[in-house]
């Protein structure tokens, strides 16, 4: 199986300063792609899209999931993704103002990530930012998927189980 192509970078930001991020490209990956932003929940970092890119390789390889770039910026711990300046943060401006046109600088050439081509995947706290976005910035995303709800117990199961669920809900994401 080819391996995906991880990419770790920083996007400056002047409310945050540096941000660290990643972007997942699918091997051989030819234009057009849709983008998919994937917004972890509380515990997660850049790091999380290194940790689903064996699923997410699995999933291309077969073909159940077609290709698309995966990007995520890293937001901290339980910032729910808001813009709340009392509290010094302002990630729903920087997605929007600042990892977006990078992103979408970073698509295959001949690409384009028009705004009916991007979408939001979130897990728990990145459910409910991935929710806040796209509500709050419909002309932008035109898909949005969100798994696990904030307040999970223990005894919920693993992420991606059932992973068909999972498979179908990003599949349908990947063709919006």
């Amino acid at each position: 199986m080819n391996r995906a192509e991880l990419q770790r970078f920083d996007v400056h930001d002047p409310v945050h300063g540096r941000v660290p991020c990643a972007t997942l490209l699918p091997a051989a990956a030819a234009a057009p792609l849709p983008l998919c932003f994937f917004l972890y929940g509380g515990g997660g970092s850049r790091d999380s899209l290194a940790d689903v890119r064996e699923c997410l390789e699995q999933w291309w390889g077969s073909g159940e999931l077609p290709p698309l770039m995966v990007a995520t910026p890293d937001v901290g711990p339980w910032s729910f993704y808001l813009d709340d300046p009392p509290r010094g943060l302002g990630w729903e401006s920087f997605i929007v103002q600042r990892f977006l046109p990078h992103c979408q600088s970073l698509l295959p050439r001949g690409t384009n990530a028009a705004p009916l081509r991007t979408g939001l995947v979130g897990i728990s706290m990145g459910g409910y930012g991935a929710l806040k976005l796209a509500f709050a910035r419909p002309d932008l995303f035109d898909a949005v998927v969100r798994f696990r709800r904030c307040s999970s117990r223990p005894s919920t199961p693993p992420l991606f189980a059932p992973a068909t669920v999972i498979t179908i809900r990003l599949r349908c994401l990947a063709h919006f």
